[in-house]
């Protein structure tokens, strides 16, 4: 809508009070073909360039994203990594202390088995000399019954005696002499039974604590292993996505180049469309204005059809016809109800169409919704304070063609047409016989 409005005080400023000249150049501008294709081209052409460089924007930004994240992503697969050696390191040393705990624990078991052995044996030793020791005390025990006398005649002789009864005393004291280092050795043997089980015992703890330290840290790899494989997993995928991103980067430039190379060449063949079209605008214009000096003579159709009231006269000089109003009056109004036809007054090309306030009977400033019709000849009429309208801009409309409705759009004080006519850019007596003529 402010486009419009800029193209209305355009209209209002230069159009219809500007030199001759200008008005000479809007009407051959009229009477020019539709703009070339190649402008549309190009228009295309570099609207496709700006979506292409958005695109690749957008793909630099992910890539940059990615490669963070990647990088992030590598930095967590190298702790990993090094994790997993320290821990397959630290499981190869627990690994051989415990073989090593182990070899201690089989040493010590056999240390047990020889101790336990040895203890056997001793029992096995000591029961036999008790039993010994018991039928010597027998033997004695009956020996010492026998009087010294029965010993001495039991005797081959007297040495034999003395031998005897010394014989007896030795045999009892190496008796009770062996039964006391047996005694000693059981106690001996006992004592390294207890030692070997205590060791056993000991090195049984270690073992089961060393393989609970290993079971840890294969359960440590194990963990370590499978987040390794899964950051992997990861690091692949997103450095899979940079490469696809970075392969449609180099797509995106690539058509990039294309379409600038495209619209160089589109630019150019504008650049010769517009220079055929400056020189058919330049013959136009010649040929328009030598037909304006010889067709300025027709007698325009009356703008309402519906009615000849004529509210306000044409009056360049300031209004006589209200109070406080001194202001120029460049055109003639005429009175009709609200929704009356306005039709063209002569054949021509519509060049403005300006209704910010389509269907409203009133609303806005100045003209209100209007209407401009280029004539070609040099003659250009407006319809102003329209209801609405019903043209497009660059339609051709016939005589007597309607173009709108009457309305009270703009600076306006009741239902009516503002209509005015242009020639060459300034106002003229629309009444006049060679225009509508009088009511």
């Amino acid at each position: 809508m402010r486009r419009m409005k800029t193209r209305s005080g355009f209209f209002k400023r230069y159009v219809f009070r500007a030199v001759p000249a200008l008005l000479a150049f809007l009407l051959c501008a009229a009477m020019l073909p539709p703009p070339p294709p190649a402008y549309a081209d190009s228009q295309e052409t570099a609207a496709k360039i700006q979506q292409a460089m958005e695109e690749q924007a957008m793909a630099q930004e992910a890539i940059d994203a990615i490669a963070a994240e990647a990088a992030q992503l590598a930095g967590t697969v190298d702790t990993y990594s090094g994790n997993l050696s320290w821990l397959n390191s630290k499981s190869r040393e627990e690994q051989q202390q415990y073989e090593q705990l182990l070899a201690e624990q089989n040493a010590a078991l056999q240390e047990l088995e020889q101790a336990y052995q040895d203890y056997l044996d001793s029992e096995a030793e000591l029961a036999e000399r008790e039993i010994q020791y018991r039928d010597r005390l027998q033997a004695m025990f009956e020996f010492r019954e026998k009087s010294a006398l029965e010993v001495f005649l039991e005797s081959d002789n007297l040495q034999g005696f003395f031998s005897n009864m010394e014989l007896i005393r030795a045999i009892a004291d190496y008796d009770q002499q062996m039964l006391t280092e047996l005694e000693a050795a059981r106690d001996d043997a006992e004592l390294k039974h207890a030692d070997a089980e205590a060791k056993r015992v000991a090195a049984d703890a270690v073992v089961v604590a060393k393989q609970a330290a290993i079971d840890e840290l294969r359960g440590q790899i194990e963990r370590n292993t499978e987040e390794l494989v899964a950051a992997q997993a990861v690091l692949a995928a997103r450095q899979a996505e940079e490469d696809e991103m970075l392969a449609e980067s180099e797509r995106i430039g690539t058509l990039i180049h294309e379409l600038q190379v495209q619209k160089e060449q589109e630019e150019a063949e504008e650049e010769a469309a517009r220079e055929a079209a400056r020189r058919a605008a330049e013959e136009a214009r010649l040929a328009a204005e030598e037909a304006a000096r010889a067709n300025r003579s027709g007698t325009m159709t009356w703008p309402v059809p519906s009615s000849r009231w004529l509210t306000s006269p044409f009056q360049p000089d300031g209004r006589t016809d209200l109070p406080g109003q001194t202001r120029p009056h460049m055109g003639v109004d005429i009175g009709a109800p609200y929704g009356s036809p306005v039709v063209a007054a002569a054949g021509g090309t519509v060049m403005v169409v300006y209704s910010p306030w389509e269907g409203q009977n009133t609303g806005g400033y100045g003209y209100g919704n209007y209407v401009v019709v280029n004539h070609h000849n040099g003659v250009a009429t407006l319809y102003a304070h329209l209801k609405s309208t019903a043209v497009v801009l660059d339609q051709y409309v016939s005589p007597g063609e309607v173009i709108g409705y009457i309305g009270s759009t703009g600076n306006s004080t009741g239902p009516h047409l503002h209509f005015e006519v242009r020639v060459d850019g300034y106002p003229v007596e629309p009444l006049q016989q060679q225009y509508i003529g009088q009511p």
